[in-house]
């Protein structure tokens, strides 16, 4: 009789955790378990992101506003590094240096690129316009988190069915417990 009590406890002990993994990893999908989610946020947002600088030209359009032509906005140019007079800015250390939480002169004094480009979009208003534009890679957050996921499922495992013996220790103080109670 104990022997069957201890095998039903190793039992509750293994489906518990392997229903606990499942969800931690890999249910309802590699992206949206409760592990996976974060891992696909943190990826996307951090990993696998691409920083790049859109130039602009503007054109004068055949519509007119108050007599005057819209000027027309086409971003053909995305490049990693820009040169503007004789200086070349790098999009990654451009959004490196830019701290969100520093005020306005803190972010001027620490990137150079940041008052060149203002200068420029200054000086050329409705001519050409430097944007930084960042571009992100879900599918390949997707896939590293797919690939992730699914190998601490199959790696939690045998880490459940090795300690489950650990089941007739928690079993036993829960027992004791409740005599005392």
């Amino acid at each position: 009789m104990k022997e069957n009590i201890k095998k039903t406890y190793m039992l509750i002990y293994i489906l518990t955790f392997i229903v606990v993994s499942s969800f931690s990893f890999v249910i309802p999908n590699t992206n949206k378990s409760w592990i996976g989610n974060p891992l696909y946020r943190y990826l996307w947002k951090n990993v696998y992101v691409d920083h790049r600088f859109l130039k602009c030209n503007y054109y004068d359009s055949t519509t007119l506003y108050d007599g005057k032509p819209l000027p027309i906005e086409r971003c053909a140019h995305k490049t990693k590094n820009i040169e503007i007079d004789g200086t070349i800015i790098n999009a990654d250390k451009y959004v490196k240096y830019l701290d969100h939480s520093a005020t306005e002169y803190e972010r001027h004094q620490k990137n150079q690129g940041y008052i060149i480009i203002e200068k420029f979009n200054k000086e050329n208003k409705f001519v050409a316009k430097i944007y930084h534009h960042t571009f992100y890679n879900s599918k390949g957050a997707r896939k590293t988190t797919l690939i992730s996921m699914w190998l601490a499922f199959v790696f939690s495992l045998p880490l459940i069915w090795i300690s489950r013996n650990i089941s007739i220790s928690i079993a036993s103080l829960i027992t004791k417990g409740w005599k005392k109670i």
